[in-house]
């Protein structure tokens, strides 16, 4: 009887140490796609706050964001009074809030820009490997 209670011991043992690697290994593969994410964000922020047009955003997005484009472009023009883009300290990633896409990202958090700070929003989808932007928010919020 003790030896099998040693040997279920083990077996459990054994299972949680496997169980704690393969989150170790989730943990790691998050904060790699957070990272791709966070360097594409930025780069789309850089390249969309030089002229805040539709078509320096459409580079990022393809063909996702073309039904709204009329809405995006206002949002665009709106949000040109921010400036150039300079940095997004607490921005998160995670998953998206209310919508029900598998796999999606989001983006979100306040964003630095040259004359105030605006609360931006993006959404990501991995389309043949790669990440997409399929939605861009950014609502200005404060001046300088």
């Amino acid at each position: 009887m003790r030896l099998m209670s040693k040997l279920v011991l083990v077996i459990l043992m054994s299972a949680s140490q496997a169980a704690s690697a393969e989150s170790v290994s989730e943990s790691l593969e998050q904060v790699e796609i957070g990272r791709e994410l966070g360097g594409i964000a930025i780069q789309l922020l850089n390249d969309v706050s030089i002229d805040w047009s539709y078509s320096s955003l459409q580079k990022y997005t393809g063909k996702y964001l073309e039904p709204n484009r009329i809405k995006i472009e206002g949002m665009l023009h709106s949000s040109s009074i921010l400036g150039r883009f300079k940095a997004c300290k607490d921005s998160k990633i995670g998953a998206p809030k209310d919508l029900e896409i598998p796999g999606a990202k989001a983006l979100i958090g306040n964003c630095d820009f040259e004359n105030g700070i605006g609360n931006v929003s993006i959404i990501f989808i991995n389309v043949e490997g790669n990440f997409r932007a399929v939605a861009l928010i950014i609502k200005p919020h404060q001046s300088r």
